[in-house]
């Protein structure tokens, strides 16, 4: 189970109804158009990344006017079947201005608890342009895993989060250490749809 897409697709939810999303009142959003998958050569999304000390493959790629979503995987995995995945997911509209990095991470442990999985959730970090998270799934078993991300609030007020997923209850100090130095050196700034 990829519990990521699961959850993502909660916020992406949670983000588009509620008053975090910026109303056409406070700013122009287009209207969202049907999901369009984009070929690979037509993004500045890297179609590799040199990042942990790993090398990642761009396996999926998808663009709307909702949200650019890419997906990397190490050689002999695929989205659909991965021991380890990085995930970049930039929403392409407006975030409310009362909106900050912190809320989204409390929504989305909420989100989780209700999905009756057990978590270990740690907020690692937040100001009021970005935050950095952990959470990890304990039970049931065939779902574990340890989630950091790095949530980020661009000055133009769209959110921008970066993902490191790995499917154990617990990457241990070490890695996690090494991947929340990762996720850091990312300019999110270079990631446009």
């Amino acid at each position: 189970m990829k519990v990521i897409v699961k959850v993502s697709g909660l916020l992406f939810l949670f983000l588009s109804v509620s008053c975090y999303a910026a109303t056409p009142e406070t700013t122009a959003t287009p209207a969202p158009a049907p999901a369009v998958t984009k070929p690979a050569t037509q993004h500045t999304f890297p179609e590799t990344l040199e990042l942990g000390g790993k090398s990642w493959k761009l396996d999926n790629f998808q663009a709307d006017n909702n949200l650019t979503l890419g997906e990397y995987v190490t050689a002999n995995q695929t989205v659909n079947n991965w021991q380890e995945l990085i995930t970049f997911q930039k929403f392409n509209f407006t975030m409310s201005k009362n909106f900050t990095p912190k809320l989204f991470a409390d929504k989305e442990a909420e989100e989780l608890r209700n999905q009756k999985l057990k978590i270990i959730y740690n907020l690692i970090s937040s100001n009021e342009q970005e935050a950095m998270m952990e959470f990890r799934v304990e039970e049931p078993t065939k779902d574990q895993q340890d989630e950091l991300q790095r949530i980020v609030l661009t000055p133009d007020q769209r959110l921008v989060i970066l993902h490191y997923v790995i499917k154990k209850s617990d990457m241990g100090e070490t890695e996690r250490k090494v991947w929340l130095e990762a996720l850091k050196s990312i300019d999110v700034s270079k990631l446009k749809p």
